[in-house]
């Protein structure tokens, strides 16, 4: 028994005649019967009754005709699994991050994804949020990972993670002028600042804002592309900086620097996953939007640092 003949026996009964099976599954009718005689030898069983006008079902033929169906049906279900499947397995994603999600976060959760999917393709790229999201709507990457969000018809933009922001300084510095300012202090400090399209520095930019205060009003005198860079630059006493927490936890674990407070100066952000809303996502693609969301800041940096 094999598919082809019990499909040429369910088209025999749906189409009540030989000649017009044989047309549809585009054989010849010798084959056709061929196909139907082979089923009834091995069932042992007669499975219609013919004559030259009407073709009618057996009592056998009607319980193994209800079968036969189930069997093609099910038979249609594993091949379109097995396309999807390889769909997810053979897909790749494409994907951009701004350096804290891209440094801290999204290697993690890939080597998750990948222990699911071993074949599939993923790409890591890092660049500032607002390249990244520019990047998402030109269709350059599939999905992005940033720290701003920013209104733009084309982009969706999901939570992803909660960040906080936390000041840092050496340990020498700790030592000298202690780690609790005012926030007017802000502006005489020797401040280390990230890029002009930097998330971080957004952030901050629209924080410092609510308390009047504008960062052309820092003693900013060093401007450093990405998150370790400032935090060597403020290891090494040069000034203080704003980081991310995922960025900085594993030198504050090791006393390599020492986090600073500014009274009622908190800075907290969102990480957002943006994504072009007029590209239809992919199988595999929707498959790692899934897990990655899946993750709460909680989980991420338990599973990141242990605590």
């Amino acid at each position: 028994m094999n598919i082809i003949q019990l499909n040429s026996f369910i088209e025999i009964v749906g189409c009540k005649s030989f000649s017009k099976a044989a047309k549809k599954l585009r054989v010849s009718q010798p084959a056709l019967s061929m196909q139907l005689q082979a089923l009834e030898d091995e069932l042992d069983t007669k499975l219609l009754d013919r004559t030259t006008k009407t073709i009618r079902l057996t009592k056998t033929g009607k319980k193994t005709y209800k079968y036969a169906k189930k069997i093609i049906s099910e038979h249609k279900n594993l091949l379109k699994a097995i396309r999807i499947e390889e769909e997810i397995l053979k897909g790749k994603v494409n994907i951009c991050c701004s350096t804290i999600p891209g440094e801290q976060v999204l290697p993690f959760l890939i080597g998750k994804f990948k222990k699911l999917y071993p074949q599939a393709d993923i790409k890591l790229f890092i660049s500032d949020s607002l390249k990244v999201i520019d990047a998402v709507k030109d269709g350059i990457y599939d999905i992005g990972i940033v720290g701003v969000k920013i209104e733009n018809e084309d982009i969706e933009f999901k939570e992803f993670v909660d960040d906080e922001l936390i000041f840092i300084a050496s340990n020498d510095f700790v030592k000298q002028s202690g780690n609790i300012f005012n926030i007017s202090d802000i502006k005489n400090i020797p401040f280390i600042m990230r890029e002009k399209d930097s998330g971080t520095r957004l952030t901050f930019e629209r924080e410092l804002k609510n308390h009047n205060i504008s960062l052309d009003e820092l003693n900013a005198f060093l401007i450093l592309g990405s998150s370790q860079a400032v935090i060597n630059a403020a290891q090494a006493n040069l000034g203080i900086t704003i980081v991310s927490k995922f960025a900085a936890r594993r030198a504050l674990q090791c006393e390599e620097i020492s986090e600073i407070k500014f009274k009622n100066l908190e800075v907290k952000r969102k990480l957002f996953l943006v994504r072009n809303k007029k590209i239809e996502i992919t199988l595999l693609l929707n498959k790692f939007i899934n897990l990655i969301l899946s993750y709460s800041s909680f989980n991420l940096i338990h599973n990141l640092y242990g605590s």
